[in-house]
Parts: C-alpha cells; sequence; structure tokens
C-alpha cells in the first residue's frame, strides 16, 4: 500500500524540526536542524539569517534534501519522508508574504519576531521539490516500502 498524498502533507505539516543537506565548499554535505520552516504542499520554505554557511552553499549548488521525521515511532510503524528539490531565495513581496505567511502558520514565534522586527538579517527560500521518497515500514521492509513520487 502506498501512502496517499493527503497523509503525505499532513505528515510534514505534523513534523517538529527537519534536517536540511546543502554542499558545502568541499563538495561534501553540510546537515543541520531546521525549525523555521513550514509547508506547503510538498514544497516547504524555510528562514535562515544571511550570513549562514547554508546561504552560501545554496547559492554555489540550490540543489538540497531535507529528512521529515518524527520521533518516538514504533519500528514497524516508522515512516519519514525526504524532499530532494531545489533552493530558491525569495526576492518578490509577494513571495515573501506567502513564505511568512506558510513558516508563521506553523510557528507563532517566527511570525511574532517576523511583525516586531521584520526578517532583520533573515532570508527566506522556497525548496521546489523534484522527488519525494516516502518510507512506509507500515507493511514491512525492503523495496515495497519505499515510495518515490518524481516531479
Amino acid at each position: 500500500m502506498s501512502v496517499e498524498k493527503q497523509e503525505i502533507e499532513k505528515y510534514l505539516a505534523e513534523t517538529k524540526l527537519i534536517v536540511l543537506a546543502t554542499v558545502n565548499e568541499e563538495n561534501a554535505p553540510a546537515l543541520r536542524v531546521l525549525g523555521a520552516f513550514g509547508v506547503d504542499g510538498y514544497s516547504f520554505y524555510y528562514s535562515t539569517k544571511g550570513l549562514a554557511a547554508k546561504v552560501k552553499h545554496t547559492d554555489k549548488n540550490p540543489h538540497v534534501n531535507a529528512l521529515f521525521q518524527h520521533e518516538n515511532q514504533d519500528p514497524t510503524q516508522f515512516i519519514n519522508v525526504t524532499i530532494q528539490g531545489k533552493a530558491v531565495q525569495l526576492s518578490s513581496e509577494v513571495e515573501i508574504e506567502k513564505a511568512i505567511e506558510v513558516i508563521g502558520n506553523r510557528s507563532a514565534k517566527f511570525k511574532e519576531r517576523v511583525l516586531k522586527n521584520g526578517l532583520e538579517n533573515n532570508v527566506l527560500y522556497r525548496v521546489d521539490p523534484q522527488e519525494v521518497k516516502v518510507l512506509d515500514r507500515r507493511n514491512g521492509a525492503g523495496p515495497g516500502s519505499i515510495n518515490v513520487i518524481t516531479f
């Protein structure tokens, strides 16, 4: 049984933290945990400090990967989702407002901070998915537990 789109989107929306992977200057993976993110379908938005290494990484190579995984899952019911896509730094007012809304709907603190102080030195990104991979162990292990959606 493959996971339905609605179930995947709910899983993404209910994830508390994600792990974002970029490619660093030595062409090696660089991983970090993000809390300031929000999802819109299979796309997601995130906020970061303008001087963060991930900004430099995505300027050079916009291809990123993010792991969405809930904690404390029963191994026999284990699910996670990875989204591989292209990160786009947002520049238009319309795009920025949408990102603030999407991230703010998930994080009241983020929205409160932006309303009070603006973006300060933060930049916003949207990741447009190229591949969504769902690992669903509810029906056992092996190749049948993986569902890949490509765009």
